[in-house]
C-alpha cells in the first residue's frame, strides 16, 4: 500500500459494517447466526487494511463480506428489525463498494495500458471480482511440506528433461498430433431450457514416457474421458463456433449461458463447448477446477497439453463432417486454451481471447496468500523453476498459425484475476491484432456493449 494511504478511508468503512453486524445482533441468537460470517469477514478484511499487514486477499474478504451482508440483510431484518435490517444493507453496500475503490486507487497502474476513469461502477465491478476471488481461494487446497518436495524435485527434473528434448527451443514439438475423435457418443440433454447434445469420447492423452508426474496424471480417472457440449445445425458444413470456458467452469448450465450459445446457434453456427480437464464431469472432487491451478505446475502443463490434444480431436472430427470456418472463442482460462490452439491448430480460421491468461507460474504467484507464497518458495519452487515446464504450453512460446486478420483480444485494465500485463504481452506477441480495452473488470465483462460489440463484428 503506498505510503500516503496509512488507515485509508475505505477501511474504516469496512471495518465499521463489520462493528455494526454485530452490534445489531445484539443479544438474540437468530441475529448472532446472521452476523456472524459477514461481520466476521468485513471485521478481519477492516482491521488488516487499516493496520497495513501486508496480505492483498485479506481486501477480498471485504468484498465477500459486503455480498454476503446484502444477502443476510433481508432476512436478518426478521431478527433485529425492519430499519436496523435496511442500516445493515446499506452498510454492506457501501463496504462492498469500498472494497473495490481501495483497490482501484491503490492498485499500480500496467505500462503500456491505459487507465479508465474511475466510478462506483467501476469500483463496484472490482469488487465483484474480489469477492468470487475470495470464495474461490477459499476452495483451493494447499500442498503441505512433503508435496511441497516432490513438486520441487519433479520441475528441476522435468526442466532438464525438456531441455535434452528440445521442447523449450520448439515449444510445438512437445505436442505430438492427434488422430481425429472416434466413437463420439452423443445423447440429447436439455438445462435451463435449452437443449443440446452431451458428446463423450475416450481422450486417449497421455504425457510423455520420461516425463515426471506421468504415472500421476495418468490415474486421473474423470480426466480419460473427454466431453463437451453441442449445440448443432442440420448442415455440418455452416461454420463451427468452439467456446472454451474458464476456471471453475464446465457444467453446461453455466457454460451456454456465458457464451449466449442458443443465440449462436439461432445465428447459423454449430457451437461446441469443450470441458477442460479437471472440470465438470471430469473433476476429481466437489469442486470444478481444483488441480488445474496452482503450485503443482506439472499438473497444470498436463492438463493444458491434454486440453490441446482433446480440441484438437474435437477440431478433426468436425473436419470429418464438413466444417471448415472454424472459429475458436475462449474466456479466462479458456482464453490461454484458445490462444495455445491458435499457435496448434492450423484449422482454425479465427481465433477470440477473451479476458485471457497466458503465464501461470506469474498467475499462481501473484494470487497465492503470502504465507503460501513463502512456504513455495522455501521449499525451492519459483518462477524460475516453474517456467521451463510451463513453455511448452505457453501460448507466449508459440507462433500463431491463424492469420493476423483474424487475431482478436480484449481485457480490462483492472481485472483482478488475470493482471492486465498478461493480455498486453498476449497482444504484442501476437503483433498487435485488433483488440479492445474495457472499463470494468473479469467476471461483468458481458455487461459491456463494447464487448459484445467486439466478438460481434469477429464473427461477422
Amino acid at each position: 500500500m503506498a505510503p500516503d494511504s496509512r488507515f485509508p478511508r475505505e477501511g474504516w468503512l469496512v471495518l465499521a459494517a463489520g462493528v455494526a453486524w454485530f452490534a445489531a445482533a445484539g443479544g438474540s441468537w437468530l441475529g448472532l447466526a446472521f452476523a456472524l460470517v459477514p461481520g466476521a469477514l468485513l471485521i478481519a478484511s477492516g482491521t488488516a487494511t487499516l493496520l497495513a499487514l501486508g496480505e492483498p486477499r485479506l481486501r477480498d474478504l471485504g468484498a465477500l463480506g459486503g455480498v454476503l451482508g446484502l444477502l443476510f440483510a433481508l432476512p436478518a431484518a426478521i431478527a433485529v428489525g425492519l430499519a436496523p435490517g435496511l442500516a445493515l444493507a446499506l452498510l454492506s453496500a457501501g463496504a462492498f463498494a469500498a472494497a473495490g475503490a481501495l483497490t482501484a486507487r491503490t492498485q499500480a497502474a500496467t505500462e503500456g495500458v491505459a487507465q479508465p476513469p474511475r466510478s462506483l461502477r467501476l469500483h463496484a465491478e472490482i469488487a465483484i471480482d474480489q469477492a468470487v476471488r475470495g470464495s474461490m481461494l477459499s476452495l483451493v487446497p494447499f500442498p503441505d511440506a512433503a508435496e511441497h518436495a516432490r513438486l520441487a524435485g519433479e520441475l528441476q527434473a522435468a526442466g532438464e528433461l525438456f531441455r535434452e528434448r528440445g521442447w523449450l527451443d520448439n515449444p510445438a514439438s512437445y505436442h505430438a498430433p492427434p488422430p481425429p475423435a472416434e466413437r463420439v457418443i452423443a445423447t440429447t440433454q436439455r438445462t435451463l431450457g435449452i437443449a443440446f447434445e452431451e458428446l463423450r469420447f475416450e481422450s486417449g492423452y497421455a504425457p510423455h514416457e520420461s516425463e515426471p508426474g506421468r504415472e500421476r496424471w495418468l490415474s486421473y480417472t474423470p480426466n480419460r474421458l473427454a466431453w463437451a457440449w453441442l449445440l448443432r445445425q442440420r448442415d455440418p458444413t455452416r461454420p463451427w463456433l468452439v467456446c472454451i470456458h474458464g476456471y471453475q467452469m464446465g457444467t453446461p448450465a453455466i457454460d451456454l449461458n456465458v457464451f449466449q450459445a442458443e443465440r449462436w446457434h439461432r445465428r447459423g453456427w454449430n457451437v461446441l463447448l469443450p470441458v477442460l480437464p479437471f472440470h465438470g464431469p471430469r473433476s476429481l472432487g466437489a469442486i470444478s477446477g481444483i488441480g488445474m491451478f496452482g503450485a503443482d505446475f506439472l499438473d497444470s502443463a498436463h492438463a493444458l497439453a491434454q486440453t490441446a490434444w482433446d480440441v484438437r480431436r474435437l477440431l478433426g472430427w468436425i473436419r470429418a463432417q464438413g466444417g471448415e470456418q472454424i472459429a475458436c472463442y475462449g474466456l479466462s482460462l479458456g482464453g490461454y486454451s484458445a490462444a495455445l490452439l491458435a499457435g496448434l491448430a492450423p484449422e482454425l480460421t479465427t481465433v477470440i481471447a477473451g479476458v485471457p491468461a497466458v503465464d501461470f507460474p506469474k498467475l499462481v504467484f501473484a494470487h497465492a496468500p503470502l504465507a503460501e507464497r513463502e512456504r513455495i518458495l522455501r521449499a525451492g519452487i519459483s518462477r524460475e523453476l516453474a517456467e521451463p515446464v510451463m513453455r511448452p504450453v505457453s501460448p507466449l512460446a508459440l507462433a500463431p498459425l491463424v492469420p493476423h486478420e483474424r487475431r482478436f483480444v480484449f481485457g480490462a485494465p483492472d481485472d483482478q484475476f488475470v493482471p492486465a500485463e498478461q493480455v498486453r504481452d498476449l497482444i504484442a506477441h501476437w503483433q498487435k491484432p485488433r483488440h479492445v480495452w474495457f472499463p470494468g473488470a473479469h467476471i461483468t465483462f458481458r455487461v459491456h456493449s463494447e464487448v459484445q460489440t467486439f466478438v460481434r463484428e469477429a464473427l461477422a
